[in-house]
């Protein structure tokens, strides 16, 4: 079993459209890995583009905000 973590990119406190991909990816790897898939939400705006990614099935949507 392997987790996946994917990194979610922002611009002006939304989340960048490579990270919707990047999310499409992490879902599709951790099945066939058997294991689950995770978001980290990192920079000024954090929380509010976190609230934006938490309907994609991730087990856990991580923010540090800065």
């Amino acid at each position: 079993m392997a987790d996946v973590l994917v990194v979610a990119e922002l611009a002006e406190g939304k989340v960048r459209k490579a990270t919707h991909s990047s999310i499409t990816f992490a879902r599709n790897a951790a099945k066939a890995l058997g294991g689950s898939f995770s978001i980290l939400v990192i920079g000024a705006g954090a929380k509010a583009a976190a609230a934006d990614l938490t309907g994609f099935g991730a087990a856990k949507v991580l923010t540090a905000e800065i």
